[in-house]
């Protein structure tokens, strides 16, 4: 068996994120309503193959080739020079990687790795955490593109914004934080000609939530999952205005990274991303026009969960929710469509950098179209719930999709509709509810 760093083989780490015992007042965004505490479980032991780099050991490691996976470690350190191929190096906050061979320079022992799986570094034990997402004015939200970061523009202490353009697109963020909740305005345009043809909106409050996960491995194999997020609960105006704006679709994750949450549980880092994934079909002619808004009122619970034997099941709630129907209004003299969603806040969970819930969100979409033969006006939306999910990492080479709710209310239908048959969200229904 290996030496493995630590002062003691069954690993235990919990630690509880205690506040400040001060009231929570007005002035820090919170009220009464006082964030729970975190908690954090590392209680495990290491499989024999498995040599342990702890905090301490950090002072030896002089050099990390992140692009090969390569790690440079000082010729006095035992535990590096008695690694061999096949052993499992875990490095507190930065590697969970596999050894595929070792040598030494002048000064150095040079380690090659290969990627690994939890359940290959941990044979018995249980990893969970229970963080609470709060909104505090010490984020910085900043988005990346093309492997180049921008910072939203602090507007004032608690508030930013970021413009860019994309494509045909212009896109604007703002957010406030309040503690306890996010204002949120998120808008892209189109212009032609000097004018304004098409702009989604969203606009609305996301108030704080939980997100938990637990990972329990019996026999290097994982017995037990669990992920959850509770209290997703928020309001939301959605909204879409076109007018002759042609032919345009939007599919794509928005290269934002509204908020980062990244925290440690033992030697694992783990982090929480929010994003935004906007999506949008619109065929609006030159004497065309569309204007259809409803406001989003929810209150939901997303998750998957796996139990050994069994298969990954959702477990999210959609809670309590309405749809309100604000505008809605699309006419032309030939046929016309158009729709627009935003899954938001979009989710994303990894460890030692690798995601194992690639997606989760709320989502919300609206729509309307005009029609002749019969002639037929329609609006409609929906409030969604979905998540992908890939366990590679923790050692259950599973990955799929999990529609967890799906709720349509038909905003107006007037005219000889068909029957009654609403109109469809084609791609946008898709692609918000299996774009894994």
């Amino acid at each position: 068996m290996k030496t493995i760093k630590t002062s003691f083989f069954a690993l235990v780490f919990v630690i509880i994120l205690m506040p400040s015992c001060e009231k929570y007042n007005e002035g820090d965004g919170y009220g009464d309503n006082k964030p729970q505490d975190d908690e954090f479980v590392f209680d495990v032991e290491w499989s024999p193959g498995t040599v342990y780099f702890d905090e301490d050991a950090l002072s030896d490691l002089q050099q990390v080739d992140t692009s090969d996976y390569r790690y440079y470690f000082s010729d006095s350190n035992t535990e590096a020079a008695a690694l061999t191929a096949g052993d499992v190096l875990v490095i507190y906050g930065l590697a969970l990687r596999k050894v595929t061979s070792v040598s030494t320079t002048a000064d150095q022992i040079v380690v090659e790795t290969e990627y690994a799986t939890l359940n290959e570094a941990i044979s018995d034990g249980t990893v969970s955490w229970d963080y609470g997402v709060n909104f505090t004015s010490d984020l910085q939200p900043e988005m990346s593109i093309d492997g180049q970061v921008h910072q939203f523009k602090r507007t004032s202490d608690d508030s930013f914004s970021i413009s860019t353009k994309i494509g045909a697109f212009d896109y604007k963020i703002t957010m406030k934080f309040k503690g306890n909740k996010a204002d949120v305005t998120q808008e892209i345009e189109k212009t032609v000609g000097g004018a304004v043809k098409v702009k989604f909106a969203c606009e609305g409050v996301i108030e704080q939530f939980r997100t938990s996960n637990k990972i329990v491995y019996k026999n290097s194999e994982l017995s037990d999952y669990s992920y959850n997020n509770k209290g997703l609960k928020g309001e939301l105006t959605v909204s879409l205005t076109a007018a002759g704006s042609g032919s345009d679709k939007i599919s794509f994750e928005f290269p934002v990274t509204l908020i980062s949450f990244p925290f440690m549980v033992g030697p694992i880092p783990v982090k929480v991303n929010v994003k935004v994934f906007f999506v949008a079909e619109a065929f609006v002619p030159p004497e065309g026009s569309s204007q259809v808004s409803a406001k989003f009122t929810y209150n939901s619970d997303t998750g998957v969960k796996y139990s050994l034997g069994g298969d990954v099941q959702a477990s999210g709630s959609k809670g309590s929710h309405s749809i309100e129907k604000l505008k809605a209004q699309t006419g032309a003299a030939s046929a016309i469509g158009i729709n627009f969603g935003l899954g938001f806040p979009r989710l994303e969970v990894g460890i030692f950098g690798t995601l194992f819930v690639p997606w989760v969100h709320t989502a919300f979409l609206v729509g309307g179209d005009f029609t002749f033969r019969p002639a037929c006006q329609q609006a409609k939306a929906a409030y969604i719930g979905a998540c992908g999910y890939n366990l590679g990492i923790l050692g259950y080479e599973k990955k799929g999709i999990k529609n967890l709710w799906n709720i349509e209310e038909i905003l107006l239908q007037s005219g000889d509709c068909g029957g009654g048959e609403p109109l469809g969200f084609g791609e946008s229904m898709e692609i918000l509810t299996q774009s894994f």
